[in-house]
């Protein structure tokens, strides 16, 4: 027996940013501001791995992909061929002043880096400002919602200056600014008073969706003051339960002395994260001589029904041959 085996390699290209070190620019102090390094794999054939660690030093004010679930384990990235993917980084500046630090991205692909270990070293800056104006969560994640819900959380804006801010507004950017919406409590904040920041994740499309807040205001002097939250959620679809693929009533007489009708129930379960809705369409029975639907969730004749998610609904069909 003749064998031969061909190995497939994926090819990693950053197309986006295209110079280093990368900037991330000015950030306030205690905010939190991200930028995505784009890259793509080339190959035809072989997808390409990315290990979704965070490789920055200890203590550095950038980190890698956010935060980590920890029950997830060696979690990747993985990019088919022709695909990209963003990685993103983070920049929480705990000081004022400019800051630098190096990751490593760890991947498949041999030729990647300037070894043959696959892990190229990208170098990432930035500018910690000091700002009188900061936010109680630097980010916000809405975890998973189902497509097309809402759902809300508030942000607690807090002056920690001396002096008024005034004409306090805001800024979606980022990746997914049309998955999200905001609105603010007031213009205005007093010197050592709050205001609120109400989020709304309300996703169009099931994915994951990233955006930014940016928070702009004036002091008396017509300094700008500056805040960011970052925002993240993933949309998800209705889970419906397995059904069973047959319906047994056993023997039961026909028409006439000693008939019966037997009835059996089928649940109907939507599995799927709890803002998510099941609808319901249409029920429909082949043999309408013999079986019929008594109850049914679309039975009232309003054409449809929603099932939330955690929720069930059931399904009688009743045999009277």
């Amino acid at each position: 027996v003749s064998l031969t085996a061909e190995l497939l390699e994926p090819d990693a290209k950053i197309v986006s940013p295209d110079t280093e070190p990368i900037s991330i620019g000015d950030v306030a102090v205690g905010s939190t501001q991200s930028r995505g390094v784009t890259i793509r794999n080339t190959a035809d054939e072989a997808s390409l791995q990315i290990a979704q660690q965070n490789t920055f030093s200890v203590g550095s004010p950038f980190r890698l992909f956010g935060q980590l679930r920890a029950s997830v384990v060696n979690p990747q990235v993985v990019i088919p061929p022709g695909k990209t993917a963003t990685v993103p980084v983070f920049f929480t500046p705990t000081r004022q002043g400019e800051a630098t630090g190096t990751a490593r991205l760890i991947t498949n692909d041999p030729d990647f880096g300037t070894g043959t270990d696959g892990i190229r070293e990208i170098n990432v800056s930035g500018n910690g400002n000091r700002s009188e104006l900061t936010a109680n969560q630097s980010s916000v994640t809405f975890g998973e919602q189902g497509n097309r819900s809402e759902t809300t959380q508030t942000v607690t804006l807090v002056n920690q200056g001396n002096a008024e801010i005034s004409n306090l507004s805001f800024n979606l950017r980022g990746t997914d600014p049309a998955q999200f919406d905001a609105s603010l409590q007031n213009q205005s904040i007093s010197a050592g008073e709050t205001t609120t920041l109400e989020l709304t994740y309300e996703p169009s499309q099931v994915a994951s969706h990233t955006a930014q807040v940016e928070l702009v205001g004036r002091s008396p002097s017509g300094r700008r003051v500056t805040s960011s939250v970052s925002i993240s959620g993933t949309a998800t679809p209705p889970d419906v339960n397995d059904l069973p693929g047959r319906i047994q009533f056993g023997f039961v007489p026909v028409s006439g002395a000693g008939s019966a009708t037997l009835t059996e129930t089928v649940t109907l379960e939507n599995r799927g994260a709890g803002s998510t809705q099941l609808n319901v369409t249409e029920i429909t029975i082949t043999d309408t001589e013999n079986f019929t639907v008594t109850d049914s969730p679309i039975t009232s004749g309003s054409g449809s029904r929603f099932i939330s998610g955690g929720a069930s609904d059931a399904v009688e069909v009743a045999f009277n041959p």
